[in-house]
């Protein structure tokens, strides 16, 4: 059992069975974890294909494919504040006043401000 194709930006993961033979009939199930990261909620998906080969007692080793791809729930949103710098007093003529922006992003994409 191996992954074949696997589009996430992270340690690919590792494939484990529980066993190393099947009698006909018979499943197993396998797993493997995998720790998302950012830049792949950034990308929206992560696409994998794994491939399981098989070696009968005779003949040529037999093969199969499956692919799954799983889409990140992406939210982007950004809170902005802006705010006048300065002593609070009333502004005169010819004044400079110095605008201050606070851009916040609280959503979960990678944003530029």
């Amino acid at each position: 059992m191996s992954e074949t194709v696997f589009s996430g930006t992270g340690t690919d993961p590792e494939v484990s069975c529980p066993g190393t033979s099947l009698a006909p009939g018979q499943s197993m199930e396998c797993t493997a974890t995998y720790g998302v990261t950012q830049a792949d909620v950034n990308a929206g998906e992560i696409e994998n294909t794994a491939e399981a080969t098989g070696t009968p007692p005779s003949g040529p080793a037999v093969t199969d494919t499956a692919s799954a791809s799983v889409t990140a729930q992406q939210t982007p949103v950004l809170s902005l504040v802006k705010t006048v710098v300065g002593d609070g007093g009333p502004f005169r003529s010819g004044e400079i006043l110095t605008y201050s922006y606070l851009v916040h992003n609280t959503g979960n994409v990678t944003r530029s401000p």
